[in-house]
């Protein structure tokens, strides 16, 4: 099971790293503003994922690397929230509250690691980090399934792919969450293999909802036609 857990979570590493290499490069061919905060929250995730690993690997524990890969994870949950109120209209005051949110969940994790604070707390100050860009990112998650409903099917079924693909990351923070809640210590190496299961999933929903394939735009457009 060892073996297996360290494939996947390479396999995962290498999928995100080619999202976010493919992403980067369908962006700069087109230069779409209107995209352009889309391709910068896949990128970035797909950075801390890639860099995360990488790190694991050549246990490189510089803590400047540590604030990028942080910074590099919360800015693609504001980038998803910004490119929510680029193309769905809102308010100043989310958006700031929102980037306040953030900004203190890094600044609390990054003092409290200059402090060398307790395990125990900066598990807790991780958490409560995790916890933020679950909250700033599952707005965008639960409007775009509801504006999908009146798009015509491929810009419906992108909004979807992408809500999907985050709601997978939610779905993983909060399951963690509830496992630490619970007292657990340690996570069995099998749950943990399913966990990279399901993070490798998500990288073709990301990268269908950026720049779908054009006979996959085909098939969401057959039902359509047929009507």
């Amino acid at each position: 099971m060892t073996s297996f857990l360290a494939f996947m979570q390479d396999l995962v590493a290498v999928a995100f790293l080619a999202l976010g290499v493919a992403t980067a490069a369908i962006w700069f061919r087109r230069r779409d503003r209107s995209s352009g905060l889309l391709a910068l929250a896949i990128i970035l995730l797909s950075l801390e994922v890639a860099f995360s690993r990488m790190t694991q690997l050549l246990h490189i524990t510089s803590p400047v690397l540590s604030v990028v890969n942080l910074l590099a994870f919360i800015g693609s949950g504001y980038a998803l929230f910004s490119y929510r109120a680029s193309i769905i209209p809102l308010s100043r005051k989310w958006r700031v509250g929102a980037a306040s949110v953030l900004g203190a969940a890094v600044v609390a994790y990054v003092v409290a690691t200059a402090l060398s604070a307790r395990p125990t707390v900066l598990l807790w100050i991780a958490l409560g980090l995790l916890a933020a860009w679950a909250v700033v990112v599952l707005e965008p998650i639960i409007r775009f399934f509801l504006v999908a409903r009146g798009l015509p099917a491929v810009q419906a079924w992108r909004l979807r792919s992408l809500s999907l693909g985050f709601a997978g990351l939610v779905a993983i923070i909060a399951f963690l969450l509830a496992l630490v809640a619970a007292g657990t210590k340690k996570i069995d190496p099998a749950v943990t293999a399913g966990i990279e299961v399901v993070v490798l999933a998500i990288v073709p929903l990301l990268y269908v909802s950026f720049a779908p394939p054009a006979w996959l735009r085909r098939e969401w457009r057959a039902s359509e036609e047929e009507g």
